[in-house]
C-alpha cells in the first residue's frame, strides 16, 4: 500500500514537474489572450484530415507523438481576433491628420527641382569665388576697363552742349553770328560776341551806304556797346554797330574787323529762381532791327549761326520764339539752364552728404543707446564732420553765396543738425562710461548672473 501511494505520488510529481517545465518554455503554437481593442469571433476550422487545411497549434514534429485517435477529434473553434471598426475608423483619421499625404510622381518632380535649385547656385557661386581668389589680378583688370568703359561714355553724354539752334531763313540782308562767352549769374547777364556780314541780297540791295544796328536798350546791361543811358520806351537812338556796305561788301584788307560785344539781361523763371539751384532756370531776349540813315527803310537782319559755351550752363535758342517780323525787326528767346555735370554733382554731393549722416546716427545709436563697444577714434569723428559738409557746400559749383537754397533746406541743414546731436551723445558718453569696454563689462555681468 505504502509502494502504491508512493508510485502514485511520484508520478503526480512527475507530471507537476512537466507542466511546470512546459510553462517556462516557448510555444510558437499556443494562443495567448492579449488585452487589444478588437472583439472576439469564432472562426471554424476544418476537421477532415487530408484536405489541405491548416490546424491552429497542429506542428508536424508533434503528430508522431499524437495518436490517431486523438488527430480524427473535431478541432474546437479557437477565437480569432477581429478589428473594431469604430477603433480603426478613429486611427485612420488620427494617421490621416498628422501623417502627410505622398505627393504625386510629377508634383515630386517639381519640389525636387526647386529644392536642387539653391544648391546649385550655391556651388556655382561657390566656384565663382574661389576663381575670384585664385585670379584676382585678371579679376582687378576687368573691374578696372569696366570702370573706364563705363565712366567715359556716361561723362560724355553729360557734357555741356554748345549754343545751338539758330534759324536761318536764307532772306537776311545782314546775317548775324553768335558766339557765347559767359553767364553771370551775380550781374544776371550773358555775354556774347557778334560777328556781322553782308548776304548777297544785301550787297546788291544796299550798296554804297551805312546800316545801323539797334538793339532794344533795356534789354541790354550798362557795360554793353550802347553805353548807359536813360531807360525809356523811346525808339533805340543809339546803334550798337554802324556797317560801312562799301567795305562789308570789299575786300578792304585795312577796314575794322565787324565783331562787337553785347551784354544780353537775364531774368529768373517764376517756378524756378536761383533758389531752385541745380534746376534754376532763366530767359533772355534778344530784339535787334537794323535802318538806313533815312530811318524809313529797315533791311531784314537775323542770327544764321550761333555757337560757344558758358562753363556750367547750357543755353538754347527756342525756334518756336524766334525769328524775323514784316516790318524788319528780329526777335530771339533764349533758355538758359545748369548743365546736366552740375546738377549729378551737387545731387551725389547731397547723397554723400546723407549717408554720412545716417552712418554717425546709426553708430550713436549703437553705442549711447544699446551699449555696443566702440574705438575712441570712432565717436569723436562727428566732430570733424561737422566742418567738412561746409567745406563740400562751398564745392558745388555756381551755388548761391550764403545760405537759403533748397538743396541747403534738403540736405545742408537737417544733417547739420542730426551730426550736432550725435557729437554731443557720443563725446558725452565719456562722462559716464567707457565705450571701448562695453562689451567686457556685459560680458562680466552675464557671468555674475549665471552664477547666482
Amino acid at each position: 500500500m505504502m509502494n502504491g501511494l508512493t508510485a502514485g505520488e511520484n508520478s503526480q510529481a512527475q507530471a507537476a514537474d512537466t507542466a511546470s517545465s512546459a510553462e517556462g518554455q516557448f510555444n510558437p503554437y499556443a494562443v495567448t489572450a492579449t488585452s487589444t481593442p478588437y472583439s472576439k469571433a469564432v472562426t471554424p476550422y476544418s476537421t477532415t484530415p487530408g484536405t489541405g487545411a491548416s490546424y491552429l497549434g497542429y506542428s508536424p514534429f508533434l503528430a508522431a507523438q499524437t495518436s490517431a485517435d486523438q488527430v480524427q477529434q473535431p478541432q474546437q473553434a479557437i477565437p480569432t481576433a477581429t478589428p473594431d471598426t469604430s477603433t480603426l475608423n478613429n486611427t485612420s483619421a488620427n494617421s490621416a491628420a498628422t501623417l502627410p499625404v505622398a505627393a504625386s510622381g510629377h508634383d515630386a518632380g517639381k519640389v525636387s527641382t526647386a529644392q536642387l535649385a539653391p544648391a546649385r547656385f550655391r556651388s556655382l557661386w561657390a566656384k565663382v569665388w574661389r576663381w575670384c581668389h585664385v585670379h584676382w589680378l585678371i579679376l582687378c583688370l576687368i573691374a578696372t576697363v569696366l570702370c573706364v568703359a563705363i565712366s567715359v561714355p556716361v561723362g560724355w553724354a553729360l557734357r555741356l552742349r554748345s549754343f545751338q539752334d539758330a534759324v536761318d531763313t536764307g532772306k537776311e540782308a545782314i546775317e548775324l553770328e553768335a558766339s557765347l562767352i559767359a553767364i553771370s549769374l551775380e550781374k544776371q547777364s550773358m555775354t556774347i560776341d557778334w560777328n556781322i556780314y553782308m548776304s548777297a541780297d544785301g550787297c546788291s540791295n544796299y550798296a554804297n551806304t551805312a546800316v545801323s544796328l539797334y538793339f532794344d536798350e533795356n534789354l541790354l546791361r550798362s557795360s554793353s556797346s550802347s553805353g548807359s543811358s536813360t531807360p525809356s520806351n523811346n525808339r533805340p537812338s543809339t546803334p550798337v554797330f554802324v556797317l560801312n556796305t562799301t567795305e562789308a561788301c570789299s575786300t578792304d584788307a585795312f577796314a575794322n574787323s565787324p565783331y562787337f560785344r553785347t551784354e544780353i539781361a537775364i531774368l529768373s523763371d517764376r517756378k524756378r529762381t536761383a533758389q531752385s539751384y541745380p534746376f534754376e532756370k532763366y530767359h533772355a531776349t534778344i530784339f535787334m532791327f537794323a535802318s538806313l540813315p533815312d530811318n524809313t527803310t529797315f533791311p531784314e537782319v537775323g542770327i544764321v549761326t550761333t555757337y560757344g559755351i558758358a562753363v556750367g550752363f547750357n543755353a538754347q535758342l527756342e525756334r518756336g520764339y524766334s525769328g524775323a517780323y514784316n516790318d524788319g525787326t528780329y526777335q530771339s528767346l533764349l533758355t538758359v539752364t545748369r548743365g546736366p555735370v552740375i546738377r549729378v554733382y551737387a545731387i551725389a554731393i547731397v547723397i554723400a552728404i546723407w549717408l554720412v549722416t545716417l552712418t554717425f546716427l546709426a553708430t550713436c545709436i549703437a553705442v549711447v543707446f544699446l551699449h555696443r563697444s566702440m574705438s575712441a577714434t570712432v565717436l569723436v569723428l562727428p566732430i570733424a564732420t561737422l566742418f567738412a559738409f561746409t567745406q563740400l557746400r562751398s564745392t558745388l559749383p555756381g551755388a548761391p553765396t550764403g545760405f537759403g537754397a533748397d538743396i541747403d533746406f534738403v540736405g545742408i541743414l537737417p544733417c547739420l543738425a542730426i551730426i550736432t546731436f550725435c557729437a554731443v551723445l557720443m563725446t558725452g558718453v565719456f562722462l559716464f562710461a567707457n565705450p571701448e569696454k562695453y562689451d567686457v563689462d556685459g560680458q562680466i555681468v552675464q557671468d555674475k548672473e549665471k552664477q547666482d
